[in-house]
Formats: structure tokens, sequence, C-alpha cells
């Protein structure tokens, strides 16, 4: 641990000496120079001859670094103090000789730059090498000017006149075009520019206004749909536009194949699409599932989530199945299938349980009975004629209306008509002081038959009256045929006055006017009423002792009954089948209904129309297997007005009693005639106002 004495050498590393030399000192020579004290790490003050130290020429005056005086001998030098790191033997950046060869910090020294202006980069002519950055030195170099912290490699190039990013070059980033802001929005016109360094006054640096004429337009103002491009971005394609479908059934909902682009919602048109069936209001996405057989809700499902129960074929839709239809499982409500059995023709609409019933000889309601529950059917009245007097006897056919009118003060009436084709009354003149009654297809025309001072008369096509029959003659009635068509013979019933007794005789008229008796029928004080039909049914009233007998016939009346109350009214309805109808209206208000066989038999009576009331004449209007009776009410009050029920050949009701209007009926004469259609006709009645009809019946609506 000596290094070696002048004469020879040291071994390097070692302790030992080459040659027989002494020691001079301890430790090793570690610097390989004997001309120094570095082996003992102490300063060599007094060299030998041979520019050597000796242990006497070195003093501890202070050791090199890595050395120290550990065992505080100065005699033997300074010791090396060193201690190798086996897992980390390599020499770090850490001021310390980790390998122990010596030297501290070996091959590790880096090269670092002044940073004088702390900008990160420091000026390339001072520079030092150090393994470890010394303070105010960084390892970039190159800056321009190391007094000034904004000039620098990297450095942004502002518009100062100098070179702010050490590049040799004078504001060349700072240099851009400025744009004129004519509308002063921020954004400029992209036609009118200029390069600066800065932007003078009206310019800005971002030149993309689309319209530098109005501050309202501009990049990043809100689009709104207005047809303007607003926000300067890709014209009017980012217009905030809606879309609208074609909505006809105004539900809400359009059809998805039919749409428009627009800002507000025009006319026929809906937000929302999705409409399935664009010609129903009740369908469409929000509406509820209904039984119909259709996609209400506009799923692509029918009648989904509804419960299914047996239901029959209903072809007429009347909501009633089939009774000979097939079941199958359903919703109630899917078109053409409905519940139960009971339709008794399902290929008519009018036809099914609960219908009402019309007069067509048709079971309407199915069960099983025909004409019953008729309906009866009326048309608002129409004004005739004014009445100056006290109206009576009646008369119409199909083209006119007569009356007797005995004017307020006057001794004898006059004879009135009014032709439907007209538009007043007029008096008849030479009609004589009894109204004419009908003789329809009399020959190829129409005759009147009445009578004049005590004389039956006849008028045929309008011609001239000419007297027939016996002296002191009135007529009664006309036996209008079953039949149609043009007629030869007519059965006419007069009244024939003799020894102060009237008589009524059946006689037959031929289209020549001649007439001949068939039979004197009945005899009383006065016959008041009389009803015929030509060959069939007769009915008379008979006057004695202030009483009225009813006679039936055919052909040779009998006695059906004798009534206390006088009778003011007789009507005769009958065809070929059921017999016939006889309405007999009393003066106490009573209405009786009287069925009569084929031999005018009596089968079955009813009170149609009780008292008390004051009633007017009761008639009857033709239907198939009955008749429609109607009847005008004067009081009471509360039942003023014209009524009409539904009849049976068997006098029963066929339908609900019915009050046709509440005009006030002043006088009970009455008289009606029948329509073409069967269940129609036409009833004629005074009131306050004058003669009115209305027509009425139980014919389908």
């Amino acid at each position: 641990g000596y290094t070696c004495g002048p004469v020879g050498a040291c071994i390097p590393g070692t302790s030992q000496c080459v040659g027989n030399q002494l020691p001079l000192c301890g430790g090793a020579d570690l610097n390989s120079d004997p001309s120094n004290c570095g082996a003992c790490g102490r300063q060599c003050v007094y060299p030998n001859a041979f520019g050597q130290c000796s242990e006497r020429s070195c003093s501890l005056a202070r050791c090199r670094p890595g050395f120290y005086d550990i065992d505080q001998r100065s005699e033997n030098g300074c010791e090396y103090s060193c201690t190798i790191d086996i897992t980390s033997p390599e020499e770090t950046c850490d001021g310390r000789d980790n390998n122990c060869d010596g030297q501290v910090d070996e091959g590790l020294e880096l090269t670092w730059y002044r940073d004088q202006d702390r900008d990160g980069v420091g000026a390339t002519h001072i520079a030092v090498q150090s393994c470890l950055r010394p303070e105010g030195f960084v390892s970039a170099f190159g800056d321009c000017d190391d007094e000034d912290p904004t000039r620098f490699p990297g450095g942004t190039e502002t518009c100062d006149g100098q070179d702010n990013d050490c590049d040799d070059e004078i504001d060349e980033d700072a240099l851009r075009p400025y744009y004129v802001d004519n509308d002063g929005d921020g954004f400029g016109n992209p036609n009118l520019s200029t390069i600066r360094c800065a932007a003078a006054e009206g310019e800005v640096e971002l030149g993309t206004d689309c319209d530098d004429n109005d501050p309202q337009r501009h990049p990043g103002k809100l689009e709104v749909c207005d047809e303007i491009d607003n926000n300067c971005e890709i014209g009017l394609a980012d217009e905030p536009y809606l879309s609208f479908y074609l909505d006809q059934d105004g539900d809400g909902f359009g059809r998805g194949d039919t749409l428009v682009k627009a800002c507000r919602r025009p006319d026929n048109y809906a937000l929302d699409s999705g409409d399935c069936n664009d010609a129903s209001a009740d369908d469409h996405p929000n509406a509820a599932e209904r039984c119909d057989g259709l996609d209400n809700n506009c799923n692509d499902q029918v009648d989904e989530g509804l419960a299914r129960q047996p239901l029959y074929p209903d072809q007429d839709g009347d909501g009633y199945g089939s009774a000979d239809g097939q079941m199958t499982e359903a919703c109630l409500g899917t078109p053409h299938l409905a519940e139960g059995q009971t339709d008794c023709d399902d290929s008519d609409s009018s036809r099914h349980p609960g219908a009402q019933e019309w007069c067509d000889g048709i079971d309407q309601n199915c069960d099983r009975i025909i004409d019953n529950n008729l309906a009866i059917r009326s048309d608002n009245s129409l004004a005739l004629s004014t009445i100056s007097g006290t109206a009576s006897q009646l008369c119409a056919d199909s083209n006119e209306i007569r009356w007797s009118d005995l004017p307020v003060g006057a001794n004898s009436p006059i004879i009135m008509q009014r032709s439907f084709d007209a538009q007043d009354s007029q008096e008849m003149i030479n009609a004589g002081s009894v109204t004419p009654l009908t003789l329809n297809n009399y020959g190829q025309s129409n005759g009147l038959i009445g009578a004049a001072n005590d004389r039956c008369r006849l008028s045929i096509a309008g011609g001239a009256w000419q007297i027939i029959g016996p002296e002191r003659c009135r007529p009664l009635a006309v036996c209008p045929p079953l039949g149609v068509g043009v007629q030869t013979n007519w059965s006419v019933i007069l009244g024939v006055t003799a020894n102060n007794n009237e008589t009524a005789a059946l006689y037959t008229l031929d289209h020549q006017a001649n007439l001949q008796l068939v039979d004197n029928l009945v005899t009383g004080d006065a016959i008041t009423h009389a009803n015929c039909i030509n060959d069939g049914y007769l009915a008379l009233s008979v006057e004695r002792d202030g009483k009225d007998t009813i006679y039936i016939g055919p052909p040779i009346p009998v006695e059906l009954r004798e009534y206390d109350s006088r009778i003011t009214a007789l009507d005769l309805l009958a065809d070929d089948q059921n017999g016939a109808l006889l309405a007999i209206t009393r003066a106490d208000g009573i209405v009786e209904i009287e069925a009569l066989d084929a031999q005018g038999a009596s089968q079955a009576r009813r009170t149609a129309v009780g008292a008390p009331k004051v009633g007017g004449a009761a008639r009857l209007v033709a239907a198939p297997n009955g008749a429609v009776l109607t009847y005008p009410i004067l009081e009471p009050a509360f039942e003023i007005g014209i009524w009409a029920t539904p009849i049976a050949y068997d006098t029963t009701a066929k339908g609900a009693e019915h009050r046709v209007n509440q005009e006030a009926v002043v006088q009970t004469v009455t008289t009606a005639t029948q329509s073409q259609t069967q269940g129609m006709g036409s009833l004629f009645y005074v009131t306050s106002t004058g003669l009115r009809s209305v027509f009425l019946g139980c014919a389908p609506p």
C-alpha cells in the first residue's frame, strides 16, 4: 500500500514496486503518476530531484475527492474510500465513483448550454460538460437572443419586427389576410381581404360571412325555419324543416307515402305518419281496436285482444245471425257476423227481430206473424180550402174533393169542389143540394151521381145532369167494385122516400145511365148512413124513433144491433180473402170495429176509441191483412189532433195508437181516399183554418 520510491516504478493499482524500491508513502499509485502524491492523496510540498514526493514531502492539508484521513494518522496519508455496489456496479450520474475506479461519473458527461433568459433554449457558444445539468444551463441550444425570452427556436412569430422563432426571418408567420366586415357581425366578406400583420379598422380575421350586409346572417347563427341561410353553412340544406304527411280524415295522423317538407304544417297535413286508413278518422295509431274486421290502431293486426264468441252469418248487416247459418268464432262486431240465429231473412236488412212491421204482408220482425205491431207513417198536412160555414157530406176521389158548405146565415147549402190540380176551390154550378158521389171508371170516363129537388141525377165526364131513378130520391152510397178497370155496371144505394118513410134500395146502374132495382133493403124514419162494396158487403144505419139500428149484408141486410146513441159515421172495408171491417162512429165519441165474415156475419167486435171523447168520423185506409183506422179527436184538449191505429181483420190492434198531429179539428165530418200504395191513403177533415188533408198509413217510411 505504498507509493514506490525514486528508483523503479509501482505496479498501477497495487502496492507492489518494480525493482528493489522503498515505498515512500502508504496507499497505491492509483493515478499511475509517481511525480505527485496522488497515490497518497496528499499534496506534494517538497518533491525530490526526480520530481517525486516522499513521505516527508506530502502534507495532509487536503485530500483529493474520494480520499479521506480515515485512521487519523498523517504519517500514512489519506486513505481511499470506495464501496462497490455488487448489484449495480455501473457508473451513474450521481457525483460518486460507483465502480471504484478512482474516477467519478466518467463517460456520462453531457453538453449544457447557458440559458440566461430562461426561455428553455440556451446560447450555442456558451456550453459546459457535466453529467448533471448545472444551474442556468439547458440541453437545447440555438437561442438567437439569450437575453429576450420571447425569441427562441419554435417561438411564435408576432408582428414586432423581430425574428421571434430564430429562423432568420422576421414576422413571416404573423402576416395573414384580414376581411372587410361591413355589417359588424364579426365575420368578413370572403371576397374583400388584405394581407397584414394586424387588422385595420372594419376588418376581421374570419372571412366566412355569406351576407356581409345582414348582421343576422353569419357562421354560428342559429338556423331557423325561414328559408334563409342564417348560419352560412350549407345554404338551405340545414333548414330545420319538418316532415308533414297527408291527413285527409283529420285524425292527426298522415299517410306515410305522401310527404312534404315545410316549416309550418300545411292544411290537411299532420306531423305524425302511420295512418293505415286515411279515409276514416276512427282508424289511426292511437285508436282503440274495435271489433269491425279492420286494423283500427294500425299495428297490422285485426281485432286483436278482443273477446271472441260464437257468431253466425249476417249478410244483410242488420245485426242478427241467419237462422240457417254456420257458427264461427269471432269478436262481436265483425262485419257480416252477429249473435244468435234469429234472422228470418238474411238477405233483407229490414227483416229481423225487433224490426218495425209495415203494411206489406211480410213478417218484418221475424215473429212468424205478418203485419203486427205496424208503424204509422204520416206527412205534414195540407191546406185545401177555407170553409165559410158548416161543412158536411165530404166526398173525395182521386181527382178532387167535394163538400156541402152552409154559409153562416144562409138557408141552403152550396156544393163546393177543389181539384187537386187547381189552386183554389169553386162552387159547383147546378150540382144540386146533395154532394155528388163518384163513379170511378164509369164507362170510358168518370161519373157523378147527386140530387136536386128530391130527384137523383147523373153527370158523365162533366156533362149535363140527367134525372135518373124514382121520385123523391137521393143517392146514399156508391158501391165500388173489388176489382179494377172499366166497369159496365155499378151498384148504388138510393134513398127513396114515400109515406114519410125512407127506404134504402139497391140498384144496378149501367154505363148508359139505366137504373134497375135489385132489392129494397130496409125502411125507417130515415137512412142516416150507408156504405157498400159492389157484389159484396153493405152497411146501413136506420133511424127509428130517435134510435139508430145498424144492418149488415150481403145481400139482404140483417140487423146487427140497435144503439141508443146516434151513429155519426159508417165506413166499410173488405178484400177477397179476409172478409170485411166495419168502423162505427158514435155520437158519444166511441169508435167500434166490427169484423165480418164472407156472409156479413159479425165475427168480432172491439172498442177502438173509448169515451169520454168528442170525435169525428172514423175512416179506414186499406192495408194488407187489415187497415189503418184514422179518426180526429176534438176533445179532450190534451188529445186533440188526428190519430191512427193499425187494425187486423180480426179487429185486434196491429200496432200502437199514434197521434199524427195536434191540429184542432172543429167539425166531425171526414172522408178518406185510398192510395195506389197499400196501407197509404189521405184523410180529409176540417179545422179552424179550413179544409185540410194528411197523407198517412202504415207503409214503409
